[in-house]
């Protein structure tokens, strides 16, 4: 099965409708001053840790919970490796 290029048409109405919707303040349009907020997945990962960690020692939570939402966590983390 081969895919058919776009005419210029449709790259142009497309290109259209996404200059609309970020003139309109639905997308945030990158500037060297204001650059997107990116997503650090390893910073992401440290403080999902962080919360893991926490939650496994708060007394407050019993222990089944605490070593089962451990467990299952870093049955999660080695298999997604």
């Amino acid at each position: 099965m081969t895919i058919a290029e776009p005419s210029v048409e449709t790259v142009t109405a497309i290109a259209e409708n996404l200059r609309a919707i970020a003139q309109a303040g639905a997308v945030p349009v990158p500037t060297p001053e204001q650059p997107l907020p990116l997503f650090n997945r390893e910073l992401s990962w440290l403080e999902f840790n962080r919360r893991v960690l926490a939650e496994a020692e708060d007394p407050r939570v019993p222990l089944l919970e605490r070593v089962s939402s451990s467990a299952s966590r870093r049955i999660t983390s080695t298999s997604s490796s």
